[in-house]
């Protein structure tokens, strides 16, 4: 294995999905943040108290599988990707 990328400064910490190595979703630390890398940069999309558990992608679309600690209420945030 060798090192292909970091992220110094940034919040990032784990849950790992996407399309390519240009296109995909992290998790980051602290309050939850729901987080994405776009070949350049990674950007925070959502910040909230959920605790996320898990992602589904499709071609247009994200799904982000979380939970409200307090209520204990299951969520699903949807994303869509924008046409160019």
């Amino acid at each position: 294995m060798v090192l292909w990328k970091e992220f110094p400064g940034s919040i990032f910490m784990n849950g790992f999905i996407g399309r390519n190595e240009k296109d995909f979703f992290v998790y980051g630390d602290g309050v939850s943040h729901l987080m994405h890398y776009n070949g350049t940069d990674l950007q925070t999309l959502f910040t909230t108290e959920f605790w996320f558990y898990d992602y589904q992608i499709f071609e247009k679309d994200v799904f982000v599988f979380a939970e409200d600690p307090v209520t204990e209420k299951k969520i699903v945030i949807r994303g869509t990707l924008k046409d160019k």
